[in-house]
């Protein structure tokens, strides 16, 4: 089989299936599924490792030794499939791209894969059938943040594939995205995720201004149509939503972080206990005896995997931004545009959801990474 269909395949199936469900054996079988084709690609081609693939797999590696001295609630076996999983994001999604073609083709199984989750949010959103008390909309039975940050890292590979490749596109692929676009901002909405609303409003924002050529009318246009669809879209939410997306609440005593400060201040006092090392990855709601997650990937970071941890973490996602810079020199008009876009995204969902350890994430990582070897 082409090495292009497979890759369209795969990123599909990786986005669908790992991002989607929470069924530990079907994430094993897909993990497998990525692994045995790693093992095609080094075949039929040598890997091409960077500085960046060298972190990343130490990175993973620390934690998966953490799960030796992890807490005992923390179930083992699904957190190591998890780690396999997201490290076949990454390599699989690097790897499959050696040409235009191949990166076409992978952007679009990523953001054919976030439609899929962002139609079943909307189709729930018809159906009425609401995620949480405040009428959250999400796919299926997965978190409503989860799916919004999703669909926030679908809008920023469109943005980025836009700005790469904006004069080779056809008209059919440009309709797919801007209506790909639209879809996703509304789902988004849907959700009630203030974190991937502002992180889909800043790679909005961003988008225009790249893509204006600095011309103050194109600016103006642009901004005028991402305000009139945000007003229409928000039109069309429960009013639990749009209390919640504008930090509205008629309740006393109402907390404007839902309680995530609370978190961190645990989170730190955790991780001040075993500074260096951590208390073992995934062991975050049993350390800090809440039973919630930190909301902040750097207060998770630390208190799971220590210093160690943040440092390899830090050191992974700056080196894939320096290496996202494509060879030929056709695109190199455009290199800055593309881990700007990204990291808009990835800076406001990480500081208030758990996202560097996610599926889209390490899909979107690779993907971005594999611009360099674009020919």
């Amino acid at each position: 089989m082409n090495i292009n269909r497979i890759n369209l395949f795969l990123t599909f199936v990786l986005f669908l299936f790992i991002v989607i469900t929470g069924n530990i054996a079907l994430r094993g079988a897909v993990a497998f599924i990525v692994f045995i084709s790693c093992l095609v690609i080094f075949i039929r081609k040598k890997m091409r490792f960077v500085w960046a693939d060298i972190f990343v797999i130490m990175l993973f590696a620390w934690c998966a030794i953490s799960l030796l001295w992890t807490s005992p609630e923390v179930v083992r076996h699904s957190v190591l499939v998890n780690l396999m999983g997201l490290a076949a994001c990454y390599f699989v999604a690097k790897e499959a791209t050696y040409s235009i073609k191949s990166f076409l083709l992978s952007a679009l199984g990523i953001i054919c894969g976030e439609l899929v989750c962002a139609g079943l949010t909307i189709t729930n959103w018809l159906l009425g059938d609401d995620y949480s008390s405040v009428n959250r909309f999400t796919a299926g039975d997965l978190n409503a943040n989860y799916a919004a940050y999703a669909m926030a890292t679908g809008i920023a590979v469109i943005s980025i594939l836009w700005v790469l490749m904006r004069s080779m596109m056809s008209r059919k692929l440009k309709i797919f995205l801007v209506v790909s676009y639209a879809v996703s901002m509304f789902s988004i909405f849907l959700t009630g995720s203030r974190g991937a609303t502002v992180a889909a409003l800043l790679t909005s924002i961003y988008f225009i201004m790249a893509t204006s050529r600095k011309r103050l009318h194109y600016i103006v246009a642009g901004g005028l149509v991402l305000f009139l669809g945000m007003y229409l879209a928000i039109d069309y939410l429960p009013e639990s939503i749009k209390s919640r997306l504008l930090f509205q609440s008629n309740t006393a005593g109402y907390d404007i972080t839902s309680g995530r400060l609370d978190f961190w201040i645990t989170g730190i006092a955790t991780w001040l206990r075993a500074p260096y090392f951590g208390h073992g990855f995934g062991s975050f709601p049993f350390a800090n005896g809440t039973g919630y997650e930190a909301h902040n990937f750097v207060v998770s970071a630390l208190a799971e995997t220590g210093l160690v941890g943040l440092i390899l973490i830090v050191l992974s996602v700056v080196t894939i931004f320096i290496y996202a810079k494509p060879a030929e020199p056709y695109l190199l008009a455009s290199r800055h545009h593309i881990w700007r876009i990204m990291l808009l995204t990835w800076m406001p969902i990480c500081l208030t959801g758990v996202w560097a350890f996610s599926a889209p994430a390490w899909v979107a990582f690779g993907w971005l990474i594999s611009v360099r070897y674009i020919k």
